[in-house]
């Protein structure tokens, strides 16, 4: 099965900016620790991957999701992010002791997730991906990649391999 990917207009920090706006998946830190992550941090990406941080407890979903909105348009407005002149591809490289990573940063077309050819995480609780939807959709934007896997041929491999030569956009 071949997905339908094409580049898309990434929001990008300025690079002097990158570490400061880089922060972890949002569902890898629990409220309380959010919190205390955007204390005294205005630029915190988490104000806007995690927008409940900013709320009531009680707020709601959607509540929750038009902050994130409202603090990704601000991101933008402030010069935190930039919008990209052209569509693009993005080569990502994760490092770790004893492993790397390396992927294509792209969009996907909704028709192959609804066909069944992008499989999710077995493990994602519903509660988890209702919330990721409802940002995505209120924010008009993904602001966090979605990670896939795919089996992919030698051509693809060499072409990232190539492609990965040049000085990276961000090291952090």
């Amino acid at each position: 099965v071949m997905l339908h990917i094409s580049p898309f207009h990434a929001l990008r920090p300025p690079p002097a900016l990158a570490g400061e706006l880089a922060c972890p998946p949002y569902d890898t830190v629990d409220r309380d620790l959010v919190r205390h992550g955007v204390a005294g941090r205005d630029w915190s990406f988490l104000r806007v991957t995690r927008p409940d941080c900013e709320l009531p407890p009680e707020a709601s979903r959607s509540a929750s999701a038009l902050r994130g909105r409202d603090n990704l348009s601000l991101f933008v407005s402030k010069g935190y992010l930039e919008p990209d002149t052209q569509p693009s591809f993005y080569i990502v490289r994760q490092d770790e002791p004893g492993r790397s990573q390396t992927g294509l940063v792209c969009s996907v077309s909704c028709r192959d997730v609804l066909a069944g050819n992008v499989i999710g995480h077995e493990a994602t609780l519903p509660e988890k991906v209702e919330d990721r939807k409802s940002l995505i959709v209120l924010q008009g934007a993904c602001t966090e990649p979605l990670m896939m896997f795919a089996k992919t041929g030698p051509e693809f491999s060499h072409l990232l391999a190539e492609h990965s030569k040049a000085p990276p956009l961000y090291d952090i």
